[in-house]
């Protein structure tokens, strides 16, 4: 492989000193070789080095040759594996096929009690989740208004009319959790018979609703809302878990293609489980150290103190993502979770801002730009907290008269981005 050019060497050199890149390695011009790694443990995650694009100083959004794609990686923040597809193109061996416009994805997951049963009770919590038949009508409105396509993760557990059909449609296995307060099916024998009369375990009429709305896929968040990484979510157990939630949707006319899991916990056996069911896409975590899956007991304070401080000053960078395959699914990766309002003033400024400026890089760089939250966290303060996603929703129309950028569901995203690997534009891993 030949060596950087002078003017490529300079550039970087002021990219440098503009504070907008952080070197990780030193190219030394005279030996035309790497002097070494400065950081590896910092580095970022930016996705396929195929998104990379130059932006100029007017803002301006240029494609870009391999070989400056390969500077790019080694002279922004990035990954290892951004490095290596970026050789790997510039040996002639992938490919940088790409969509024509960023997207915009949002996913929901509906839940109600069943996902939050083993953390609050109805006495702590039960307004929040009574106020989600208000959140969603309102969410399918405003949707509506401004044409935007929405996944709703639904849990299994939802869909059922009365007691007596959720019983009768039980998986045969079940997970025998190490911590049996995680266990959904020690609570059956205290909720009541159908929606009307108990409605924080209940969904059908919302899910209902849903499907009657133009753009809104219908996913799953498990039947049971299940923890892959606790004691005892073995995959053989999820495989039953999952043969009952897509059962049950099968029931309502649905087929389901995309999964967000319960507390963003998964592994490749379980994606592989997904797969078997016929499952496209999944919605991935965040790739930076305090979004890592994990079970529970790996959540301590500081790890949850990064991810409640990211949301308002980037720690983590944009997390626009390209869509990759794991397990024969697409991962359409989460870029941010939706905190409910707080107020206003100026954290609420800069949580807006801190999304808003994600959403602005994923329409330059043709990613994916992917909001996520709970109907239940819309439970309260509705109206603010509708106030707060409608200067989001017009944030969007910016970029899509900007730059193409188009709302899409996790499914639409998926098929999409399967479509591209048939022609050989996607990256695997």
């Amino acid at each position: 492989m030949g060596g950087l050019t002078r003017d490529e060497a300079a550039a970087g050199a002021a990219a440098e000193a503009t504070g907008l890149y952080r070197p990780h390695f030193r190219y030394d011009l005279n030996s035309r070789h790497f002097a070494g790694l400065r950081s590896l443990t910092s580095w970022a995650n930016i996705g396929s080095i195929a998104a990379l694009r130059r932006i100029d100083v007017q803002g301006q959004v240029e494609d870009i040759t391999p070989r400056q794609r390969v500077f790019h990686a080694m002279t922004s923040p990035g990954s290892l594996a951004a490095l290596a597809d970026a050789i790997l193109i510039l040996m002639g061996e992938g490919t940088l096929s790409r969509p024509q416009s960023g997207r915009f994805v949002i996913s929901l997951d509906f839940e109600l009690m069943w996902g939050v049963r083993d953390k609050r009770s109805i006495a702590d919590y039960g307004r929040n989740i009574l106020g989600v038949r208000q959140a969603v009508p309102a969410l399918l409105a405003l949707f509506a208004e401004h044409n935007i396509a929405c996944t709703w993760a639904t849990v299994g557990m939802l869909f059922f009319a009365n007691k007596r059909d959720l019983l009768a449609g039980l998986p045969e296995q079940r997970p025998r959790y190490t911590n049996p307060r995680l266990s959904p099916y020690e609570t059956l024998s205290e909720i009541g018979d159908n929606e009307d009369t108990d409605p924080y375990w209940y969904g059908l009429s919302m899910i209902e609703r849903i499907m009657d709305c133009p753009r809104q896929e219908i996913g799953t968040h498990t039947f049971s809302h299940f923890y892959c990484l606790e004691a005892g979510g073995e995959t053989e157990v999820f495989r039953s878990d999952m043969e009952a939630a897509c059962a049950v949707a099968a029931r309502r006319g649905l087929d389901l293609a995309s999964i967000a899991f319960p507390r963003n916990q998964t592994t490749s056996a379980h994606l592989a489980v997904c797969r078997d069911f016929g499952l496209r896409a999944f919605r991935g975590n965040e790739r930076i150290w305090f979004h890592r899956a994990g079970s529970n007991k790996d959540q301590t304070l500081v790890r949850r103190s990064f991810r409640f401080a990211d949301s308002y000053i980037p720690l983590g960078g944009a997390y626009d993502r390209d869509p990759i395959v794991v397990e024969g699914l697409v991962d359409v990766t989460s870029s941010r979770f939706l905190r409910p309002t707080r107020g206003g003033g100026l954290s609420e400024r800069l949580r807006l801002k801190r999304i808003t400026s994600a959403m602005d890089t994923a329409a330059r760089q043709r990613t994916v730009f992917h909001l996520w939250w709970h109907p239940h966290n819309f439970g309260i303060e509705l109206d603010r907290n509708l106030a707060f996603l409608r200067a989001i929703l017009n944030h969007f129309h910016l970029l899509e008269d900007s730059y193409g950028m188009r709302s899409m569901t996790m499914a639409e995203t998926a098929n999409e981005a399967l479509d591209d690997i048939r022609t050989g534009g996607l990256t695997h891993q």
